[in-house]
């Protein structure tokens, strides 16, 4: 067993931890009720676990192997906060599974029980732990690492689907849709994708003695921390979404909508629409339009789809281009200046979008 210290790792982690402590004070001055505010202040908090031996060292020269080894029980709890925090930004009753990443943690507490019984006698002379080849011997070491490695490429692996997928369904209860894209969020967890499989590459290499890396698993912990600490900066953005109103249970549990029941709910959408004038109001949500026309977004969604063969972007839409064709008859009002007005999109592709209305009109 190699006991080396890397004091680049320890200075890369003082960076980091500089990085980290920013982000903590932008965390305090945001407001606690925004969105997703439980999972980042879990992140946050957890975070300096991941590299308490390196700031150990930082602070006294050397590493700690008890201090190395509890690092990597800590991941789950940046994993979940990862999850909670990206998930509350895309539905508003989110749904996801809590067993797996309990499973992970009580696998790690179990590896970490274990190297402390067998490796005790030799504990009080670890000042870093790092073993490097003899899998037999280390492998509790070299299987905790795999552990958290393929846990952070999972996780962050759905996590980019799912926006994937809040993009691709955001038409269905947005109208101006940009205004609710997801930033940054999506990239850090694709970056967290490389540096899990980096990890298990190295991990790999290193149990196998084909890899001569002494310090491995400080930078190891680098790793973990960097990646996740990317996933926090932008959490801690400003995020303007449109977390997803419907009931998943209750839509695919839901009897087929009737012709007439369809019919009976778009016509008190059309009244609701004129009566509120909600095609001028920007940043329009189905959710927040179905509650000032006391509809179910989830029915209203589904009513649309059947009788208009449409979504609700495409609905508040057609009120717009009306809207707009009366202010450009009775007014001296120019077509970018209504564009602007109702955030209907660059001048060229509004005056393509609004001819194909006329003809379709005539």
């Amino acid at each position: 067993m190699s006991l080396s210290n890397d004091s680049v790792s320890v200075w890369v982690t003082a960076l980091l931890t500089c990085v980290w402590l920013i982000l903590l004070a932008i965390s305090i001055k945001q407001k606690p009720a925004n969105t997703g505010s439980g999972g980042r202040t879990l992140m946050l908090l957890s975070w300096p676990l991941l590299v308490c031996s390196e700031l150990w060292a930082l602070g006294n020269g050397q590493g700690h192997s008890l201090l190395s080894l509890l690092a990597l029980t800590t991941v789950p709890l940046q994993l979940y906060g990862m999850q909670m925090s990206s998930m509350a930004l895309l539905w508003r009753k989110p749904h996801y599974a809590r067993w797996p990443l309990l499973i992970i943690a009580v696998v790690l507490l179990a590896l970490l029980g274990y190297q402390l019984w067998v490796f005790l006698p030799e504990l009080s002379g670890w000042k870093g732990l790092a073993p490097y080849g003899e899998p037999l011997v280390y492998w509790p070491v070299y299987a905790s690492c795999l552990l958290i490695a393929f846990a952070m490429l999972y996780t962050a692996i759905m996590q980019v689907e799912h926006i994937q997928q809040y993009h691709h369904d955001l038409p269905l209860q947005a109208v101006d849709t940009r205004q609710h894209k997801i930033k940054g969020i999506a990239g850090a967890s694709g970056f967290t994708v490389g540096v899990a499989f980096f990890l298990v590459v190295i991990t790999a290499l290193v149990a196998f003695g084909i890899l001569p890396f002494q310090g491995w698993l400080a930078w190891f912990h680098c790793g973990v921390a960097f990646s996740m600490l990317t996933v926090l900066m932008n959490l801690c953005r400003t995020q303007n979404t449109s977390p997803s109103p419907f009931d998943h249970a209750a839509l695919h549990a839901a009897p087929a909508l009737t012709e007439g029941r369809a019919l009976a709910i778009i016509k008190h959408a059309d009244a609701a629409v004129i009566e509120s004038k909600a095609y001028k109001q920007v940043g329009l949500t189905l959710e927040s339009f179905a509650n000032q026309a006391q509809l179910d977004p989830t029915v209203l969604c589904l009513a649309l789809l059947k009788v208009k063969k449409q979504h609700f972007r495409n609905y508040i839409y057609q009120f717009r281009m009306k809207y707009a064709k009366q202010l450009l008859l009775r007014s001296d009002i120019k077509l970018d200046q209504v564009t602007k007005r109702l955030q209907l999109g660059n001048k060229g592709t509004v005056s393509h979008t609004f001819l194909k209305y006329l003809e379709n009109k005539q």
